[in-house]
């Protein structure tokens, strides 16, 4: 079949494929870039750069969170962070290198994690190709408009990655996965299993982020010791949590569990509910007209199968509080649907808790708690327990799995035998 590519789409370095691979990128695939030492310093000024130019120099994004919260975490201060515990594991006998290849399919729900891990692997010292959706907003033409203007003063920016967009076809897929030292998916249940489906290059490893389930708790008692003042942090705080990306991300909560007595919950649950709407009023927050409807619709299909009151007074968000402390369904709905569930003890969520849930944001609990349920679930679920306000900070360790050590390769070297070997 004769090749066909459509016009470049968004900027030079993203481009939109229909039935092949052009010779471009072919080029660029069966071109072996020389090593690149992990965390090498032309590679953190050139992150650094990009950080810079998002918080100084695009409009758009100065105005988007989420964007500004990725400038931050490419702050040159926090690269050095991670190059500095990444040195912290390097000893004498065991050398860290590149995998050499990566190929990301990054997720359509948040616009700007396809840069979190493109940009550790980049660190890691890898060539990158980065598939995104042809469905991207107008942000994610920002973004990559930004790595395009920052390519000019670093080109190995420019070398070293490529962006693509294309259907999920096969045949494309499997060129980039037979590429790839690692390939890096990030999608819904259905997204991961049609990219399994497509053969890996035999050598290569990989790492899945499928759909994920998240939830907070907040202890009754502690929020109702608080002042005003702290009480509209904690708001504000949740907000972020809530409803950034009108809580499509998967450690965006979706049950808010308050832990106490009946009256004490029934003190705080209200006043925190009316700070948090004050909050979305302040920022402006509405979701769009289809979702709208489907947290209505899923209110009362809710009501239909189970025992629960629905609270439809505040414009930002639907509250359905539940009778039953079992959850028997993950619905993630989105757009401000919460459930609301009273519990005795921090403990009585893990009946709740399964390998498809991935965040515990919390308030009012002490280290020694949080920590117990840890190992009380960590073998079920939850990949994080964090607190409230951090359930969108990204960090290199995401659902349980290093992505830093995921993009190096571990090269033992040694002049004589290990310490625990013994004649024969």
């Amino acid at each position: 079949m004769p090749m066909r590519v459509a016009t470049t789409h968004w900027t030079q370095r993203v481009q939109l494929l229909t039935t092949a691979i052009p010779s471009d990128l072919k080029s660029f695939i069966e071109t072996r870039v020389p090593p690149v030492e992990p965390f090498a310093s032309h590679r953190i000024d050139a992150l650094a750069a990009l950080s810079e130019y998002l918080l100084k120099s695009s409009p758009a994004l100065r105005q988007d969170p989420a964007s500004v919260a990725t400038a931050f975490w490419l702050r040159k201060s926090n690269l050095i962070r991670l190059r500095e515990a990444h040195r912290a594991r390097t000893n004498g006998s065991l050398i860290w290198v590149p995998v050499g290849r990566v190929f990301h399919v990054a997720p359509s729900n948040v616009d700007t994690l396809f840069l979190y891990s493109w940009a550790l692997a980049y660190l890691a010292g890898n060539q990158n190709v980065v598939r995104l959706s042809k469905d991207q907003p107008f942000l994610v033409g920002e973004l990559l408009k930004a790595i395009e203007v920052v390519a000019i003063r670093f080109p190995d920016l420019a070398t070293a990655n490529r962006f693509v967009t294309y259907d999920h076809d096969a045949t494309i897929s499997s060129g980039f996965s037979g590429w790839c030292g690692h390939r890096i998916v990030w999608g819904g249940n259905k997204t991961v299993q049609t990219l399994r489906d497509v053969a890996l290059n035999p050598h290569a490893s990989e790492r899945s982020f499928a759909s994920k389930y998240s939830y907070a708790i907040i202890k009754a008692s502690s929020y109702l010791a608080l002042g005003q003042t702290e009480q509209g942090k904690l708001a504000s705080a949740f907000h972020n949590d809530f409803f950034w990306f009108d809580q499509a991300a998967c450690s965006s909560p979706q049950v808010l569990f308050w832990c106490g007595s009946t009256p004490e919950v029934a003190a705080a649950s209200p006043q925190f509910l009316e700070k948090l709407q004050v909050e979305a009023t302040r920022r402006n927050y509405s979701t769009s007209i289809p979702l709208a409807s489907r947290r209505t619709n899923a209110a009362f299909d809710l009501a239909a199968r189970t025992e629960v009151m629905i609270d439809f007074s505040h414009p930002s968000m639907v509250i359905a509080t539940m009778q039953s402390k079992h959850l028997e369904d993950k619905l993630t709905c989105g757009g401000g649907f919460l459930r609301m569930i009273r519990v005795d003890s921090l403990k009585e969520i893990a009946q709740n808790v399964d390998d498809g849930d991935q965040t515990l944001t919390h308030f009012g609990f002490e280290i020694t708690e949080l920590i117990e349920l840890a190992h009380l679930v960590g073998p079920k679920g939850l990949d994080r327990i964090v607190p409230i306000g951090e359930a969108l900070a990204f960090e290199s360790i995401w659902d349980g799995f290093d992505l830093i050590e995921d993009c190096l390769r571990r090269v033992t070297v040694r002049t004589t035998p290990p310490a625990s070997a013994t004649k024969g």
